[in-house]
């Protein structure tokens, strides 16, 4: 065995390695040297202990973990008093989560069991081959940094928006509005509304939205309401500038094809501006037929718009 403070950073070098999923040496068990939890349910556990103020948003951006899947094991391990979601002092629509007493002894358990497990692993290797493969850690690690400073992070993943995303998708939504339209009172009581329809527990209509998250930021959204037992239309829907031509607009807009389809609609309509022509090429990809051009009145201004249609039946 190699000096303990040799073989100390080795086993934090290699931790830090595996837990970039980078590496699938088998160094962590799926079932982690015989603990009660998976694989995943220790990475969460893991997790949540070295960061404060962490949201299930943010798990499941740095995890990347589907939101519903996650969902659902937060749920398990707050069943079992592990972890606990308090609601946010300053915004009470924030969770973030929490060890509890319990939740923090497991984790220091959890934490000696991945050192044992990797030194383990390491023990079977000669000298010489550890040297080489701290070597071949940090050669890999230095071409991912180095590739980072170049290439753009393109992956984005969606997700059903929550309570916590009211405030920011009213902002989003009115400074478009704004500056394509200019100040409009009415706009907010629209947003206001929707809000209330898409996040208020007591609220009975089938409305629902979905963002797309990338590098920690909104990328687009996409807001879908029922019109009548037959009808729905997309009420919201816009993709971030700097974002688009990345086909986020078109996974939004499949989502909300399928929320559609999955509730018996027959014809999912969306109100457009017109002339839009990288709009009017994305809906009629998606199976939209452009079905009027009118001009209407709507928040107290007049607008050119066009009326898009997928029928279901």
């Amino acid at each position: 065995m190699p000096d303990p403070l040799l073989w100390k950073q080795r086993i934090r070098t290699l931790r830090a390695f595996n837990y970039s999923d980078t590496m699938q040496a088998g160094v962590l068990r799926e079932r982690l040297l015989h603990s009660s939890y998976s694989l995943t349910e220790s990475r969460v556990i893991l997790e949540i202990s070295r960061q404060s103020r962490l949201t299930a948003t943010d798990l499941s951006r740095n995890l990347g973990l589907d939101p519903g899947y996650l969902s659902r094991l937060l749920g398990r391990l707050e069943s079992g008093n592990v972890i606990e979601r308090p609601r946010s002092e300053r915004d009470g629509r924030r969770r973030f989560l929490k060890l509890t007493e319990d939740g923090k002894r497991i984790a220091q358990l959890l934490n000696r069991r991945v050192d044992d497990d990797v030194a383990e692993y390491l023990a079977g290797l000669s000298e010489s081959d550890q040297a080489r493969l701290m070597e071949a850690i940090r050669t890999i690690e230095e071409i991912n940094d180095s590739r980072a400073a170049y290439v753009p992070d393109s992956r984005y993943f969606l997700r059903e928006a929550e309570p916590s995303d009211a405030e920011r998708l009213t902002k989003t939504y009115e400074t478009l509005f704004e500056q394509t339209f200019g100040h409009a009172d009415e706009f907010h009581e629209v947003i206001t509304d929707t809000n209330q329809k898409l996040f208020d527990p007591a609220s009975t209509t089938r409305a629902r939205c979905w963002i797309a998250e990338m590098n920690g930021e909104s990328a687009g959204s996409i807001v879908v309401e029922p019109l009548d037992e037959k009808r729905m239309h997309i009420k919201l829907f816009m993709v971030e500038s700097k974002r688009r031509g990345l086909g986020i607009g078109g996974s939004l807009l499949g989502e909300a094809i399928r929320f559609a389809r999955q509730n018996g609609c027959q014809k999912l309509i969306l109100w457009a501006v017109r002339d839009q022509i990288r709009l009017q090429r994305l809906l009629t990809r998606h199976g939209f037929r452009m079905r009027d051009r009118p001009s209407i009145s709507y928040y107290g201004m007049k607008f050119d718009v066009e009326c898009w249609e997928v029928p279901f039946s």
